[in-house]
């Protein structure tokens, strides 16, 4: 925050001077510049909300150089607004809303059980935006006890979402889901190439979403936001693959177990001998 002079733009007026600093979307640099640009991790997004309301922005390089300057969001209503303030560029047509991808493999890693991604997202204008979320998680096959059956472990992931407003003056909103998993069969003796995977989405609040996406919308008003997506492996779904493994794909007991090795231990050892020195030894 900046105040300017005089009671009328000190903080908490409403005419101060805001600062928001994030990373521009690959999305806003390739609409300008052509994807000739490079990757958006060597730039850097400035927005400046001025005492009138009215947001700019500047796109600077890592050596502080400007590349680019704009005006975003709505025209303050003392203020006269550009003839195509209206319009909005998504690289390929007038008109149409902006989609910018969160998540990339820069930003999505692995960390333990979980798959953790952190991005940026600067707001121009108080709006609903639409978040969506799509999972192409994959089945791991293996043979049990059964001849010509497989077994499908397929986990089941706890999700969350926050997006947080990096000024501190709102709570996070927090988006979480359980029990999101691929198959909805309860029968895992089955064949499991005779399953079709259907991922299920069963938020904490009540709500479920069947298919592999899952999409809310939210209200965010102006400034610079963090987005983190956090999908982790359910430690309930490990438990349950460890007992399945256990029951249905180690096809000897323990007890058979360990009398198979007595029997290599004593061949290789002659043991049994009471007159062999080596068991003396052993």
């Amino acid at each position: 925050y900046q105040t300017g002079v005089g009671k009328a733009h000190q903080l908490g007026s409403g005419h101060e001077t805001k600062y928001y600093y994030t990373q521009p979307s690959q999305e806003d640099l390739n609409a300008l510049f052509g994807t000739e640009v490079g990757n958006k991790t060597h730039y850097f997004k400035t927005m400046v909300r001025d005492a009138n309301g009215q947001i700019s922005i500047s796109y600077t390089d890592m050596h502080g150089r400007t590349i680019a300057t704009a005006l975003a969001g709505d025209a303050p209503e003392n203020l006269i607004k550009l003839y195509d303030n209206n319009n909005m560029y998504n690289g390929t047509s007038i008109g149409q809303l902006i989609t910018q991808n969160l998540l990339d493999e820069n930003t999505n890693i692995a960390n333990n059980n979980a798959i953790e991604s952190i991005n940026n997202l600067g707001v121009v204008k108080d709006a609903n935006y639409t978040f969506t979320y799509t999972l192409n998680a994959d089945a791991l096959k293996m043979a049990s006890c059964s001849t010509g059956v497989q077994l499908c472990y397929d986990c089941k992931y706890d999700l969350e979402f926050a997006i947080t407003d990096e000024s501190g003056l709102t709570p996070p909103i927090i988006k979480k889901f359980s029990n999101v998993k691929l198959n909805q069969a309860d029968d895992w003796s089955d064949d499991c190439l005779t399953k079709l995977p259907t991922p299920v989405f069963e938020g904490v609040d009540g709500t479920t979403h069947i298919g592999n996406t899952i999409s809310f919308v939210l209200p965010l008003q102006i400034g610079s936001y963090s987005v983190r997506k956090t999908l982790t492996v359910s430690e309930a779904s490990i438990e349950r693959y460890k007992q399945l493994y256990m029951s249905k794909a180690v096809c000897e007991s323990e007890q058979s177990i360990i009398n198979n090795l007595i029997t290599v231990v004593k061949a290789q050892t002659n043991c049994e001998n009471p007159v062999d020195e080596t068991c003396a030894r052993l």
